[in-house]
């Protein structure tokens, strides 16, 4: 490290310690690196970067270390297994190979995103289903500087060269828009995708017919109708299963919705800058709410993960049960199902 160098990126102090980004993110945030935000970037003091150094073993005693334990642990396994312990000691085990899956994990970039609403709603304004889900997903999102809404006549200006989350998708913003292949003229209605970008799951908004169902759900305590709409699979070989709809009750109120988390190089917008889009979408603004409750749970990040097996760019489809209080007048997302995911 050069000694006229007081802050070192993220990446300088991960290589500096021999420990992955991520890590270098969780021990900023812990308080175990002292650490500052300028802009976009997360920058570590040398200072501390120098004395956690120090802390650190060097390799060969963490490898003569490593042996040590394994030799105990399998020495442990022996004697329970002679006592008629061996089951506990299989589940014991198990549970030191499942590590704690943190959100950095899932999304190395994590610290730096930009957090992108899309624009407001030409009747409710700021549409409460996308406030709720920003309010959720703030706590866990850094971010220097406020969350980039957009106008009903101007579109969000993200920084197209950052990590993005675009949450209340696909028809509320443009660059959702793009990446699911619609462009919308008119009314947002599209029998299919304008153009295949690649993605197996995308949204489908079918032309309303004589006496099909609307579906409801409350908003700002009044029973709010909207057309039908559904998840297209475009690798569903037949016609009956191509299309994923809410679930509905006999009286039109939603059962279900439906999350779609959609991580991608923003390279499938043409750009070229290496940075990822997470596209949080569904259908009836009940399943983007419960993104936050995904990246909080540590059983629902470790699904996740081992779901995606490390790689960084897929789709994962949830099915989310929705709960309607008559009383209160008010919609509720329930615990989101991982049905599905895509890995590219």
């Amino acid at each position: 490290m050069p000694s006229n160098k007081k802050y070192l990126t993220v990446a300088e102090a991960a290589e500096a310690l021999c420990v992955s980004k991520s890590t270098i993110r969780r021990w900023a945030t812990a308080g175990r690196l002292d650490s500052k935000q300028e802009g976009r970037f997360l920058l570590i003091t040398r200072n501390s970067v120098k004395s956690e150094k120090k802390r650190l073993l060097p390799p060969k005693d963490k490898i003569n270390r490593g042996r040590r334990n394994f030799l105990a642990i399998g020495t442990t396994f022996l004697i329970t297994a002679f006592s008629g312990g061996a089951f506990f000691m299989l589940d014991f085990l198990d549970k030191l190979k499942s590590e704690a899956v943190e959100v950095e994990d899932l999304f190395p970039y994590w610290s730096e995103v930009q957090v992108v609403p899309g624009q407001q709603h030409p009747v409710f304004g700021f549409h409460p289903d996308t406030k709720n889900a920003l309010e959720s997903l703030a706590p866990l999102a850094r971010r220097s500087e406020p969350l980039v809404t957009g106008g009903l006549d101007s579109s969000p200006r993200p920084d197209p060269s950052r990590e993005l989350v675009l949450i209340g998708t696909p028809i509320t913003n443009p660059i959702s828009t793009r990446l699911h292949g619609y462009r919308f003229e008119g009314p947002k209605i599209s029998v299919q995708p304008n153009r295949d970008t690649g993605l197996r799951w995308c949204f489908y908004y079918p032309i309303q017919r004589y006496n099909d169902p609307l579906s409801i759900r409350y908003v700002y305590g009044e029973p709010q109708p909207t057309m039908p709409k559904a998840i297209r699979d475009r690798k569903a070989s037949k016609p009956l299963t191509q299309n994923l709809f809410s679930r509905h009750d006999d009286a039109g109120f939603i059962r279900s919705d439906y999350l779609l988390l959609t991580v991608v190089p923003n390279s499938l917008l043409g750009q070229s800058t290496g940075s990822t889009i997470i596209d949080v979408s569904d259908l009836q603004g009940q399943g983007t709410k419960t993104f936050a409750k995904i990246l909080r749970s540590s059983d629902k990040r470790k699904e996740l993960a081992k779901a995606v097996k490390g790689k960084r760019y897929f789709q994962a489809l949830y099915e989310v049960p929705v709960s309607h209080d008559f009383n209160e007048y008010t919609t509720t997302p329930g615990e989101p199902k991982l049905n599905d995911v895509h890995i590219y």
